[in-house]
């Protein structure tokens, strides 16, 4: 009964739609949460970290969101009130299923791509996930004439990943770069975004990974790759991802290209890490005064398999794997050249010192009320990386590490 009502919404939605016309033109009310933008929008992965924030972003927009997910309504049902009665529909869907994407996407003109897993399970391996899912929601969407198409990738996102840890390339980064070669060749007109690691909320990868309770220091010690001194990250709060996201779907240049979305300011890993369990208390606690950084060895190397291996039985995501040790510690964002936020108008970007103190003061003491002392050291920031690539549209880009770009 609910796919029924969900379905005969939409149909009623489009009819109207034809009646006053293209989607453009089929505008209603005054702007905002109660009115009608002209566009219904279906997002895939929509329970994820950034397909909550851009939901509700959308509903304030008045767009049409319709939310196909796998997962039990339980799990789903606070999706509805973000927007307005009627404004937000679930429908059940199977990502090998190409029926049930057909019907997700039936009465849509933007499909959002926002499907991602950090671990393999015995149904879904990175492959099937990144790669063949990406092209069969691509694939469909051409052939149901969407107007616009949008994928998430990964910030470093390449079929060609060089070999980090035990000598291996990155899994989940080589198959996010085959996911976006297998999107443009099913819907060349598609819009890539390229996000760096996004923090913020209660799931992020990010915060949560290094003050997770099985990472918290043993004896004053934190295992880093290469104690963190040659990694550089640019983290980006969730809520600039979704800001680009919403304003992708809105600008009409943005069909097409490869955005990189990532934070206002370039950090050394050890730099954030050292701030975050500053600002988490976890450095001046009596067992961890002698904090220190050290480098992984055989030994820890073996205790985040024996710690991933439980959770790979229940299927569960793991807060440590080899896996994401190579994606966040072992790569460094790397720019390439592509537009980025400021390209769509979006130059005030949160910085980390604002919002990841926090987050990462509640990730170890939950609802406590922080404790007020003496300001903490702030994370030197370091000039972007970028890569050598064939400068284009007037993009000057540098091989060299710690140039900044001189066009």
């Amino acid at each position: 009964m609910l796919i029924v009502g969900s379905i005969r919404r939409c149909r009623i939605l489009v009819l109207s739609v034809l009646i006053f016309g293209f989607f453009e033109h089929a505008l209603q009310g005054t702007g905002g949460r109660c009115s009608f933008s002209g566009n219904v929008v279906t997002v895939f992965g929509c329970t994820g970290l950034l397909g909550r924030l851009l939901i509700n972003r959308l509903a304030k927009e008045g767009h049409q969101i319709i939310l196909p997910s796998r997962q039990d309504p339980y799990y789903t049902r606070q999706l509805r009130v973000h927007g307005e009665l009627g404004q937000v529909l679930l429908l059940p869907f199977q990502l090998k299923d190409e029926e049930s994407i057909r019907q997700a996407i039936r009465y849509s003109n933007v499909v959002v791509n926002l499907i991602g897993a950090r671990y393999e399970t015995k149904n879904y391996s990175f492959e099937e996930t990144h790669v063949e899912g990406a092209r069969r929601i691509a694939r469909i969407a051409k052939e149901m004439g969407i107007q616009k198409f949008i994928h998430m990738s990964a910030m470093n996102a390449s079929k060609n990943t060089p070999p980090t840890l035990f000598n291996k390339p990155s899994q989940f980064l080589r198959t996010k770069g085959l996911g976006e070669e297998v999107v443009r060749e099913e819907f060349p007109n598609a819009t890539i975004i390229r996000p760096g690691m996004m923090y913020g909320g209660n799931y992020d990868a990010f915060i949560n990974y290094f003050l997770a309770i099985q990472r918290i220091p043993h004896r004053s010690l934190i295992f880093v790759y290469r104690k963190g001194e040659h990694t550089y990250k640019m983290p980006i709060w969730v809520g600039d991802v979704s800001k680009g996201v919403e304003r992708t779907i809105v600008d009409p240049h943005a069909i097409g290209k490869t955005y990189e979305f990532v934070g206002p300011h370039c950090y050394k890993l050890s730099e954030l890490i050292d701030y975050m369990y500053d600002r988490a208390h976890l450095s001046s606690r009596f067992l961890h005064r002698n904090y220190r950084r050290r480098n992984l060895n055989y030994l820890y190397r073996a205790y985040v398999a024996a710690v991933e291996l439980p959770f790979k039985f229940f299927r569960n995501p793991s807060p440590l794997s080899i896996e994401w040790i190579r994606v966040v510690e072992c790569t460094s964002d790397v720019l390439t050249g592509c537009p980025m936020l400021e390209d769509l108008g979006i130059t005030r970007l949160v910085e980390f010192e604002l919002t990841g103190g926090k987050h990462a003061y509640f990730c170890v003491n939950h609802y406590n009320e922080q404790e007020i002392t003496e300001p903490y050291p702030l994370p030197l920031r370091s000039p972007p990386l970028y890569a050598n690539v064939k400068p284009s549209n007037d993009i000057v880009t540098e091989s060299k590490p710690f140039t900044m770009s001189t066009g």
